[in-house]
């Protein structure tokens, strides 16, 4: 995706409310680094559950995957969180592509 930096981030939120009552915030932050001209997105997932008053990261140290998911690249981190989120696959395609729509359209 070849897309000019802006002179400023862009943050842009997808919040998704699950049947189970958990809520899923995706978040992407667009940022320019000045070794790399092309635009750079962060990915963040956070969860909370229907008891919980504040988001919190899918896999915490208490889960089974957190030490292995220490050791992955960071761009495969966010796929194990994202698929720990609770999204199906449909949705998980839906929500980076609006996301992404978003990002462009605030360039």
């Amino acid at each position: 995706m070849n897309i000019s930096c802006p002179s400023e981030d862009t943050q842009v939120e997808n919040t998704i409310l699950l049947t189970t009552g958990r809520t899923v915030k995706l978040t992407a932050k667009k940022k320019c680094s000045p070794n790399y001209p092309e635009l750079n997105l962060d990915l963040e997932v956070l969860v909370k559950d229907p008891f919980e008053k504040d988001f919190r990261p899918p896999i915490l140290v208490t889960h089974p995957k957190y030490y292995k998911l220490k050791s992955l690249s960071p761009n495969q981190q966010i796929l194990i969180q994202i698929r720990n989120s609770g999204l199906d696959s449909k949705q998980i395609k839906r929500a980076l592509k609006e996301l992404k729509q978003e990002i462009t359209e605030n360039r």
